[in-house]
């Protein structure tokens, strides 16, 4: 899902056009091939390029790729810095300009492909967009290309769960998540590092401009957004989109129930753990917020130990609550053959 606002900036950009008017006489960009869309790439690499060296904050704060590929440079060009990494950028010849953006990357979108928020940021910084106003050029109106040449959902998980922007009517129970539980929640939840840390982290359930109810959160440093919500079985179901980083998808579900009022939700979040990949469930609370927690920019995630003394009678709560919960993490091992599950059992 990219913005038509986008799309439409760069299809009219005049230093693009320029280009194109020597290489193509083809107007529409999803006739181009990936030799053009090459170009395109690389006129907008040494763009961004340039940019970068003149506003260096763009490499510190991470805003064009995240940290750990930062780091990955620098140990790769033997560099101590940021400031080592923009004179390595200086120094690159115009012709083979840093790879911000590749031509297939750029095809995907005018065929229905779907970008991580640091490509947009690419895209946004060679459109000389201000920052202040990234957030609405990336969540504004969207429009989704449909790709012609596959008969099949592109990615897995999306198709599967049918988590598309084609509804145009909500059911009962969708109605019912419009009407009462839209709004700033704090989500609550246990590590999985076995340390006996809390994690505290804004959590937003909203309706976009199509009707599609959404969250957003910033979770451990990281942001993500869902997939339109779905309902399962009676409980709300989001597949939330990691920002930052190329990782696997997280499932949110949410158990409803009946209540007009919500102020407290349990549910649970599906993802792989980050010791040794397995996938894992975590126990989840919801705390809804009487003041809104606008676009994430005030407040941010924190983390406290399970006997920390809370500073306040909702942490006191959920930190009460965890206490008295045996488990809150649940591993799925490894597939094994029946004799040795049954000596797993024997064992335990």
């Amino acid at each position: 899902m990219i913005t038509k606002r986008v799309l439409d900036a760069l299809e009219i950009h005049e230093g693009i056009a320029s280009i194109l008017k020597q290489r193509t006489a083809k107007s529409d960009w999803k006739t181009f091939t990936r030799t053009v869309f090459n170009l395109i790439a690389k006129y907008i690499n040494q763009n961004v390029t340039r940019t970068v060296v003149e506003n260096p904050y763009l490499l510190q704060e991470h805003l064009l790729f995240g940290e750990q590929k930062f780091e990955m440079l620098l140990s790769e060009l033997k560099l101590d810095n940021s400031d080592d990494l923009v004179e390595y950028l200086k120094a690159l010849e115009p012709n083979k300009p840093f790879n911000w953006v590749s031509g297939k990357t750029l095809q995907s979108y005018w065929s229905g492909g779907s970008p991580k928020e640091l490509k947009l940021n690419v895209l946004l910084t060679f459109l000389a967009v201000p920052i202040q106003e990234w957030d609405e050029w990336k969540y504004g109106a969207a429009t989704i290309i449909p790709n012609e040449n596959s008969s099949k959902p592109n990615d897995l998980t999306e198709g599967y769960f049918n988590f598309s922007k084609t509804k145009t009517v909500k059911d009962h129970f969708l109605k019912c998540i419009s009407k009462y539980y839209l709004g700033s929640y704090f989500l609550y939840y246990l590590k999985s590092d076995k340390h006996g840390k809390v994690v505290k982290a804004p959590f937003i359930i909203y309706e976009d401009e199509e009707g599609e109810i959404l969250f957003r959160t910033i979770n451990e440093g990281q942001r993500y957004i869902s997939y339109p919500a779905q309902k399962m079985a009676n409980a709300l179901c989001f597949m939330g989109k990691n920002l930052d980083w190329e990782e696997i998808n997280e499932m949110h579900l949410i158990n409803i129930g009946m209540e007009t009022n919500p102020e407290v939700l349990f549910g649970v979040s599906i993802t792989m753990s980050k010791y040794g990949g397995f996938p894992m469930a975590l126990k989840n609370i919801l705390i809804r917020q009487s003041h809104d927690i606008h676009f994430l920019d005030e407040v941010k995630e924190k983390e406290f130990y399970i006997d920390h003394t809370a500073e306040n009678e909702q942490d006191a709560l959920v930190l009460n609550y965890f206490k008295k919960q045996e488990s809150q993490i649940m591993f799925a091992e490894f597939g094994c053959s029946l004799a040795d599950f049954k000596e797993t059992l024997n064992n335990l």
